[in-house]
């Protein structure tokens, strides 16, 4: 289909320009395919070219995913450990505690006076105290006196 002069004129009298780059003149019917997108394997070869950067993109989100699933896995672990020991501490403190009543039980002076009874040891009265001067002379301070168990009886509680 090619234009003639006249219909060139009534298009320029409308006010349509005529179309830079044909130098035919020819018109392009609104329908027709346009020859570059019609060219067989360029929309595939445009794709494959793509395909190494989705391959790519792909493999950093994955990667991506994996480690924040991974650190999670860890951070988990790590809290269960800390609930295990912190749990451990409080049981050894409570125990420490619980052996430190017992200690200071054992020690106080009512039980070791009761004891030493239960062995047969009987509570010291007032002892004499022997001194030594410069010269070596003993000098006697009290009346030493023997201690009967039946005497202090009642004397160590």
């Amino acid at each position: 289909m090619t234009t003639t002069s006249h219909q060139q004129d009534e298009r320029t009298a409308r006010g349509a320009r005529p179309r830079a780059g044909r130098a035919s003149g020819r018109v392009r019917p609104r329908d027709a395919v346009p020859t570059r997108v019609a060219a067989a394997g360029r929309p595939m070869r445009a794709a494959l070219l793509r395909v190494p950067f989705v391959v790519a993109l792909i493999a950093v989100l994955g990667g991506g995913v994996g480690s924040v699933l991974y650190l999670n896995t860890k951070m988990d672990e790590s809290g269960m450990r800390t609930e295990q020991a912190t749990m451990t501490s409080a049981q050894l403190r409570l125990q420490i505690e619980e052996l430190g009543r017992t200690i200071a039980d054992l020690g106080a002076t009512p039980r070791l006076a009761q004891e030493a009874q239960a062995m047969g040891l009987v509570p010291a009265g007032d002892a004499a105290i022997m001194t030594i001067d410069a010269d070596g002379n003993a000098t006697l301070i009290g009346t030493p006196e023997p201690v009967t168990a039946n005497a202090h009886a009642g004397a160590g509680r």
